[in-house]
């Protein structure tokens, strides 16, 4: 497959950095009326015109991370800006501090996509975001052929290492910076840094896994998915372990788990068809005179 274009490389690449952190921001703002309602634990629906006008942004948000991952079709520059914003709230994870700055400097307009980041929506998008745009130029350059044995094993091994991190990630989140916010302590937490490290690497791994195994993300997906369906229903939500409240209760009600799951999905479709548009057909392949001759 031909390399990206200047043109589109500077496209996406915009299209990355501009549109990826209002639809983080969008899908947050959305949530935020069931996570309001979750602190009251009320079997009440909010009022009906706040209700849509809040979904309807919340909607838009997912279609627009679902829009940022399709420009991977054309190049991996835009889901790799996306994850070079990664790097604000990995920073935010690890010294909870900036957390507090990044607030205090944040306009009102786009104090959504910052209150994304203390629940962990901002870390996980955007980190899934520039491993898959990693994953997308790896199999450009280097077609992998057909999955075989690597895309059974990536079938197995993503979720595993993605169930890792989500252990790993929100207990980071949870001993760091939402302590931080909580008590002021200013004091760094090493057990907090290595669990946010220890997830996020794990997460890219997960991801990178794409490159051999194109559908490795479906089955993450579906449960990320089936994992948000309880937070949605009160008496269900009760019977959630306490553990879970700090960060990933919070996560899945304000549709974190939707749109990780929209990302994964897309990028399955996406990644599949760059690695089928890579790889040369067998008449080409065959063919000594499709080659230069080295020289």
């Amino acid at each position: 497959m031909r390399s990206s274009s200047i043109v589109a490389r500077i496209v996406t690449a915009l299209i990355g950095l501009i549109v990826t952190p209002v639809a983080i921001g969008l899908v947050f703002f959305g949530g935020l009326i069931w996570l309001q309602r979750l602190g009251t634990f009320s079997q009440e629906l909010p009022p009906g015109d706040l209700l849509t006008v809040r979904l309807l942004l919340q909607l838009l948000g997912l279609l627009l991370l679902a829009g940022v991952v399709v420009t991977g079709i054309w190049s991996s520059a835009g889901l790799i800006a996306a994850g070079v914003l990664s790097l604000v709230p990995i920073a935010a994870a690890l010294f909870p501090a900036v957390l507090l700055e990044i607030y205090r400097a944040a306009p009102e307009a786009v104090r959504p996509a910052v209150d994304a980041l203390t629940y962990g929506h901002a870390l996980l998008l955007l980190v899934a975001m520039g491993a898959g745009g990693i994953a997308l130029a790896l199999a450009r350059r280097a077609p992998a052929g057909s999955e075989g044995g690597l895309g059974v094993l990536g079938l197995i091994l993503a979720p595993l290492l993605l169930a890792l991190s989500a252990w790993l990630l929100p207990t980071g989140l949870a001993s760091g910076q939402l302590e931080f916010l909580r008590t002021y302590r200013t004091e760094p937490q090493l057990l907090s840094i290595l669990a946010v490290l220890a997830g996020v690497a794990l997460l890219v791994a997960a991801v990178l896994l794409t490159r051999w195994s194109s559908w490795a993300l479906i089955l993450p997906a579906a449960l990320l998915l089936l994992g948000t369906v309880p937070t949605m229903v009160p008496d269900m939500l009760r019977m959630l372990p306490r553990d879970l409240y700090p960060v990933v209760v919070p996560l899945l009600v304000t549709g974190g788990g939707v749109a990780m799951a929209v990302v994964f999905v897309v990028h399955a479709v996406v990644i599949a068809k760059v690695r089928r548009s890579a790889v040369p057909p067998a008449s080409v392949a065959a063919d000594p005179a499709a080659y230069p001759v080295a020289g």
